[in-house]
């Protein structure tokens, strides 16, 4: 009877062990899942402040390029000026 019991009590043991390392396995999974949709999150927020950087550059680029070609404009009639 008492080598049941222990045999019972050693099984028991085993079992919780292969559940404590089957929780740690799963938590380990969890962690790795937060991690990486995290990282995505965190990557997809600098998209998002670079798509937001590049939409207020843009108005500033094309007006840059109106006044350079207002610039050119310009030049282009001086110098048929200096011509004639």
């Amino acid at each position: 009877m008492i080598d049941i019991c222990n045999k019972n009590d050693e099984f028991s043991k085993n079992i919780g062990r292969e559940q404590d390392k089957l929780k740690a396995e799963v938590l380990q999974e969890r962690i790795v899942e937060y991690l990486i949709e995290f990282e995505w999150h965190k990557k997809n927020s600098i998209i998002s402040e670079l798509d937001e950087s590049i939409s207020k550059l843009t108005p500033f680029e094309q007006e840059n390029s109106e006044r350079i070609l207002a610039i050119q404009t310009h030049q282009f009639n001086i110098q048929e000026e200096i011509k004639n």
